[in-house]
């Protein structure tokens, strides 16, 4: 004897096969930087970064060989826990900058791509805005 499946029998076997997933789905608006400034502190460096939009960044060095040195970019960003963040950028220069920002400890780590050399940076992060 052939047994038939309706749509309901299938419906109900997704259901229960999903029902124990978290299912949450993070909106843009969740994972978004923009119009928040942060000053990163790498001892002997500083700059100030504020996010003008979910697409592009302006930094401003305060401190260091580079100060008074600034700069609109267009980034990347990646969520990667609560309060964590990658973020990614090049400059006009060629400069590779990837950045991972955890604003739950309040520490910035980087790492600066200069043709070949890639340099690794680590400091702290504060919140201006």
């Amino acid at each position: 004897m052939k047994s038939k499946i309706n749509i309901y029998t299938i419906l109900l076997i997704v259901m229960l096969a999903f029902s124990g997933c978290d299912t949450k789905i993070e909106t843009k608006d969740e994972i978004s930087l923009a119009g928040k400034i942060f000053e990163y502190d790498y001892g002997t460096a500083g700059y100030r970064v504020e996010y003008k939009s979910d697409d592009v960044l302006h930094w401003k060095a305060i401190k260091g060989e580079e100060t008074g040195r600034e700069s609109d970019e267009a980034y990347k960003m990646q969520k990667l826990g609560e309060n964590v963040y990658f973020v990614s950028w090049v400059e006009a220069d060629g400069l590779g900058a990837s950045i991972v920002l955890n604003l739950k400890e309040n520490k910035v780590n980087a790492f600066l791509k200069i043709d070949r050399e890639i340099i690794p940076l680590s400091g702290t992060v504060t919140i201006i805005k």
